[in-house]
C-alpha cells in the first residue's frame, strides 16, 4: 500500500516536471507493468518464505534411525501409528514361536525380532509413548 502511493506521487511529479499529460492507454499500460511488478515481487517474497520454513522443517535422521526406519519398512519422518502398525505386521511375520521346528529359520527370526524390537522401544522413546 505504501509502495502504491509512492509510485503514483513519483508518477505524478514526473509529468509534471515534464510538463506532459498521459492519455488513458499510457496510463493503463504503467498501471499493469506496477501491478505485474507488485504480483511478482509478492510472489518473490512467498517462495523465499517457503524456502526458508522447508529448510528448518526438514527433519535430520541418524544413520541409525534411517536403519529403523527401512527395518520397519515405512517412510522416514512416518508418525508413531505408522511405525506401530509397521512393526505389528513385521512381528507377526518374523516371530521366532512361528519356526520352532527349524533351527536356522528361528535363530534368523530370532536377529530380525530382536532388530524390530530395538527399533520400536527406539521410537517409543522418541515420541515419548
Amino acid at each position: 500500500m505504501i509502495f502504491d502511493r509512492l509510485f503514483n506521487v513519483i508518477r505524478s511529479n514526473v509529468h509534471d516536471i515534464l510538463d506532459t499529460k498521459i492519455d488513458s492507454s499510457e496510463q493503463e499500460k504503467l498501471d499493469k507493468e506496477w501491478e505485474e511488478y507488485l504480483r511478482t515481487s509478492k510472489q518473490q517474497k512467498e517462495n523465499k518464505q517457503r524456502e526458508d520454513t522447508n529448510t528448518y522443517s526438514t527433519p535430520k535422521f541418524s544413520a541409525a534411525e534411517k536403519d529403523y526406519y527401512k527395518l520397519l519398512e515405512v517412510k522416514e519422518g512416518a508418525s508413531f501409528e505408522e511405525i506401530k502398525i509397521a512393526y505389528k505386521k513385521m512381528i507377526k511375520e518374523y516371530h521366532p514361536d512361528k519356526f520352532h521346528n527349524d533351527k536356522v529359520k528361528y535363530d534368523s527370526a530370532l536377529k530380525i525380532a530382536q532388530k524390530l524390537n530395538e527399533a520400536y522401544a527406539y521410537f517409543e522413546k522418541k515420541f515419548d509413548k
